[in-house]
């Protein structure tokens, strides 16, 4: 490459540089004007802008802008001869040899060595200085005048003349509504033993003194009612009320425990009313001492107390099973037996024994704490059981008893109506909460949602579905009625129809056995079973499975070993 090749390519170099700078001195002013239009839009009719998307498409467009300028208007290389003879004062050396360079003749050869000499003199940085433009302070100023803005220019429009548009009338109004429904709030919060403490001073520190608005108003009341419904979230999941949901479920699996006197009291614990169980217990025990029961009636009472505490008792075997498998996941875990005993002790020292455990996930911790509480219910229904089982001994002696079943059923009554309370608390926060939504126009965490189905049982109330418990329906202030059943066998004829239904009753075995319904029925299945294989419905890997099984079935029909 000769000498004026070396200049002119540097020279490029150069300008190249000085065209980038000016150009991105442009490209920032007209971008941040842009910007600081877009920021003074905004603000006066309240819009809704992305403004990360804002200025991260300002940045990249100034960069796009900025290099394709400066590439589109580069300069040809006799153009940047020029510019060089021009700044060096070469009195038109090298464009004049860029343009007889091919020529042969003496007088074209002398021009092109004396270009080459004079090239060598040239000094890139005095011909050609790297400086920003004249213009550059206009730059900064922009951007420092769009940032000004943002920060200093108020919002005002439709934001600001919607609060105007309040009269005083239709915020004090508002705020007597929200005091009227807070007021229903604390009284359900009493009851159920609630008290939101700091959290209800933070949330009023949040609120304006003087609201402006409606919607001001109503934003505060959502404010209290989030966190009262996180407070309530929280005590409804804690120990003891898991512990009184887990000794219901074990409640429930009580069974008649034949005619008597206490029949009302068997189906009010199978159903988990404590209250009316203690009324029906109390009642009892009045009639015990004013010997307003026959002998008959005694003596079934006592075989009832018996049977309930026999059913009550076998939950110690349960209790020992669910002790003996926690006992087992933990030492897998890597606790010691000390750890491990003191742990058992109660739920809350499980919870904190499983809070120090990082080897278990949180399904193996969620397991253990819900066997603790089963476990824990299991200990009651115990306890339950034997209470009665004196109960029927003092009653064999002529006694009443059942003093301390009753104290008994008073302490889960109470942690009962302290749960309903909590229930009746989330529903009129739930309420609120919706009502306030509505009227704001937004959507709000507390709304129900709806979840995938879980098994289980559950008188408790929650925010959607697909769980055990209550759905979120209509809130009313009635209690469920009470209902008995009786058992009726009506007076029909079997007419040759197919039999539908069935019940099975204990008693002695019957010589003989029919086969014919279940062949029937075995029939039917494998058929239902077979479309289902034929249309995939049922998975390749279990299919195998489902054939074996009728194929049992077809073999017991027909007697086969």
């Amino acid at each position: 490459m000769s000498r004026i090749d070396d200049v002119l390519a540097r020279a490029s170099r150069r300008l190249w540089v000085v065209r980038t700078l000016h150009a991105l001195v442009r490209c920032c002013v007209s971008a941040a004007a842009l910007t600081l239009a877009i920021v003074l839009v905004e603000r006066i009719f309240r819009l809704s802008v992305p403004w990360a998307w804002v200025f991260a498409g300002a940045g990249v467009a100034v960069l796009i802008a900025t290099l394709s300028w400066a590439w589109a208007t580069r300069p040809a290389k006799l153009a940047v001869a020029r510019i060089i003879d021009e700044r060096a004062d070469l009195r038109e050396s090298l464009s004049t040899a860029m343009v007889v360079r091919t020529h042969r003749d003496a007088w074209s050869r002398a021009v092109v060595e004396t270009a080459e000499t004079r090239a060598g003199e040239v000094v890139m940085r005095d011909a050609l200085p790297i400086s920003p433009p004249p213009s550059w302070p206009l730059a900064p100023g922009t951007i420092i005048a769009m940032l000004l803005a943002w920060w200093l220019v108020p919002s005002a429009g439709p934001a600001r003349e919607r609060a105007t548009m309040d009269s005083p009338h239709e915020i004090r109004q508002a705020m007597l509504e929200q005091s009227e429904a807070q007021k229903r709030l604390e009284e359900l919060l009493r009851k159920a033993r609630v008290d939101l403490g700091a959290d209800r001073s933070e949330a009023e520190a949040l609120d304006p003194e003087q609201p402006r608005s409606v919607e001001e108003v109503q934003r505060a009341a959502l404010r209290k009612l989030t966190s009262a419904m996180e407070r309530l979230e929280a005590q409804r999941q804690d120990a003891d009320a898991q512990q009184l949901q887990s000794l219901r479920d074990e409640l429930r699996k009580l069974t008649n425990p034949g005619p008597g006197p206490l029949d009302q009291l068997a189906q009010k614990l199978a159903q988990g009313d404590f209250g009316a169980a203690r009324q029906a217990l109390e009642q009892l025990q009045k009639q015990l001492e004013n010997s307003d029961l026959t002998e008959a009636q005694r003596t079934q009472a006592e075989e009832q107390l018996k049977s309930l505490a026999e059913q009550l008792e076998r939950a110690a075997q349960r209790q020992e099973q669910l002790e003996k498998q926690m006992r087992e996941q933990m030492a897998r875990a890597g606790m010691s037996q000390e750890q491990i005993n003191q742990a058992m002790q109660s739920p809350q020292a499980m919870q904190e024994a499983l809070q120090q455990l990082q080897n278990m996930s949180p399904q193996q911790r969620q397991q253990l704490m819900d066997q603790m509480q089963q476990m824990q219910a299991c200990k009651s229904c115990s306890g339950m059981g034997q209470q009665m089982s004196q109960m029927a001994q003092q009653m064999a002696a002529g006694q009443a008893g059942g003093e301390q079943l009753g104290d008994m059923l008073s302490q889960l009554e109470s942690m009962q109506l302290e749960m309903q309370a909590m229930d009746a608390a989330m529903m009129e926060a739930m309420d609120q909460m919706d009502q306030l939504s509505q009227k704001i126009g937004g959507f709000c965490e507390g709304m129900p949602q709806i979840g995938q189905w879980r098994e289980g049982e559950s008188d408790r109330y929650g925010q959607g579905s697909g769980g055990p418990g209550k759905g979120r329906g209509a809130s009313t202030a009635d209690s469920p009625f009470d209902f008995t059943t009786k058992s009726v066998k009506a007076p029909t004829a079997n007419q040759g129809g197919p039999i539908i239904a069935s019940t099975m009753i204990d008693g002695p075995t019957i010589a003989g056995e029919s086969r014919a319904e279940f062949a029937a029925a075995v029939e039917q299945g494998e058929q239902a079973a077979s479309e289902a294989i034929d249309t995939l419905v049922v998975p390749r890997e279990l299919q195998g499975a489902v054939k074996s099984y009728f194929s049992s079935l077809q073999r017991q029909a027909r007697d086969e070993p």
